[in-house]
């Protein structure tokens, strides 16, 4: 059901793997398997998009301030006063609206905003990924006999990553890295599926990110991924502060934005519709 209504938006159809093909599944165990289904998904490297989204951005006008440290900020009927600091000193501008996409910093941004502003509940989770060496042919969906999550295996840049984890985080979101517990689960996810065991000392590398989920009692596999957006005030907001969404939907997303703050910009000549412009290519 799923699969279908994955192909349903996606327009790319899913297939079933006939038992003669799963010789060439990479070393996917057999025992026990009973169906295999093939679907079409995609890859990205979200460092690389960043930097492509900046550089866009860039070209159409807009102003970069790279680590740079937000102090703090006044809102007004006006707009905004803000102050930020780079290595240089201190800054003072000053906007018609403020947008907060702090990511897992985005209550401590808003805790810093005059006057004050009521934060959302949300929680941190921490996502791990490991990289070991090897091959396999495409991406393979798998869920984790430790908990029934699911976990991928994915082809990238000549290794494999498997990831990813859902972990509880408290603390400074700059202190995040991976658990040896972490490390262990995904490497028991790769073992049990795959017969070309992989050994701690095999791991390649690891890295671990932050989620931002809406609090709640179940567990974070179950939360929503929706994004949430929160505005000081509906007619005119000065502030308009984004909790979680998916990477995938940040264009879409972006547009949500920019309805939400219209009325608080003046009228300007579109200067692209990102729905048709293509990105630049960067290294």
């Amino acid at each position: 059901m799923g699969l279908s209504i994955y192909s349903l938006f996606s327009r790319l159809p899913f297939s079933w793997v006939s038992r003669h093909r799963w010789k060439d599944l990479d070393g996917l165990r057999r025992e026990g398997l009973q169906t295999v289904f093939s679907y079409y998904d995609a890859v990205t490297d979200d460092a690389r998009l960043t930097r492509a989204v900046l550089a866009s951005a860039v070209s159409l006008g807009a102003e970069l301030r790279l680590s740079a440290c937000f102090v703090g900020a006044t809102l007004n009927a006006g707009g905004a006063d803000l102050r930020f600091r780079t290595a240089e000193g201190h800054h003072r501008i000053t906007s018609r609206v403020i947008v907060n996409t702090a990511g897992p910093w985005v209550n401590a941004v808003l805790s810093k905003i005059t006057p004050s502003q009521s934060l959302y509940p949300m929680e941190l989770v921490q996502g791990t990924h490991i990289q070991l060496p090897g091959r396999v042919s495409g991406i393979y969906y798998v869920e984790a006999p430790q908990d029934r999550r699911a976990v991928f295996v994915i082809p990238w840049r000549d290794t494999i990553l498997v990831g990813t984890t859902e972990t509880p985080y408290e603390g400074d979101p700059a202190d995040v890295h991976p658990l040896a517990a972490e490390i262990d689960y995904l490497l028991g996810v790769y073992n049990y599926y795959f017969t070309c065991q992989r050994s701690r000392q095999k791991i390649q590398d690891a890295f671990a990110g932050l989620r931002v989920l809406p609090a709640g009692e179940e567990g974070a596999f179950f939360r929503s991924r929706e994004t949430v957006l929160k505005e000081n005030c509906v007619s005119r907001p000065r502030l308009v502060t984004l909790y979680g969404g998916k990477l995938t939907a940040y264009r879409a997303t972006a547009t949500k934005v920019m309805k939400k703050i219209a009325r608080s910009l003046p009228p300007r000549q579109p200067m692209a519709d990102t729905r048709n412009l293509p990105l630049p290519l960067v290294d």
